[in-house]
């Protein structure tokens, strides 16, 4: 029998160097500084600890913007529809391009998981891309219970150890004998259809909040 080894959460260095080659990697040029400083305190929750401070915005460079918006759009609205079309399809492109950088991101303001569906069985028990490692670094290793957010559907899961810890149409979450997270509900229910899942479809977990 092997013992899971309980991973060490990254330090706040570890975090804010993810976060800036998470942002120069999809071309941002956010100026961060240093916590303590003034402006908004940016925290993860992953260690509860602020990793930058950044600059708020005047009223001025509020309505700036916002002018800025509004010129754009009367261009916006006149461009061709093929080229607006091309413009979106090239967006979906950079996204599919960033994703990892972009969940990069998401993990450390929020503490989610971004991940997928890779199997799934005749019962509805919907296997993850996530091992326990995975959640000891988005810090979520501790928490009773976990929040699944999908396409079609989202629900609250509870971990457990074994199928019997869940009552009849409750979400859970539990780790399989390969060491996937798998999201279960109880008998005679189905996690798969009532998250509205399919194979490859993406996921996201963070903690239950109140």
């Amino acid at each position: 029998m092997t013992t899971a080894q309980k991973s060490k959460l990254p330090t706040a260095e570890d975090l804010r160097a993810q976060a800036r080659d998470a942002l120069s990697a999809v071309g941002s040029h956010v100026s961060l500084g240093e916590p303590g400083a003034d402006g908004l305190q940016a925290s993860t929750p992953i260690t509860g600890e602020v990793l930058f401070t950044v600059a708020e915005s005047t009223p001025e460079q509020a309505e700036a913007a916002i002018a800025q918006a509004a010129q754009a759009f009367t261009t916006w609205r006149t461009t061709p529809a093929p080229v607006r079309g091309a413009l979106v399809a090239r967006l979906g492109e950079l996204l599919v391009e960033h994703k990892a950088d972009l969940a990069t991101l998401v993990t450390l303001e929020a503490g989610k998981i971004t991940c997928e569906v890779i199997d799934f069985n005749r019962f509805g028990n919907v296997h993850l891309n996530v091992r326990p490692a995975d959640l000891d670094a988005a810090g979520l290793d501790a928490e009773a219970m976990l929040s699944i957010e999908a396409v079609s559907g989202s629900a609250a899961a509870k971990r457990g150890n074994t199928y019997a810890d869940f009552a009849a149409g409750e979400y859970g979450v539990l780790f399989d004998p390969r060491g996937w997270l798998t999201i279960v509900r109880g008998n005679p229910a189905s996690a798969l259809d009532g998250l509205g899942l399919s194979l490859a479809a993406p996921v996201w977990l963070t903690a239950v909040r109140d």
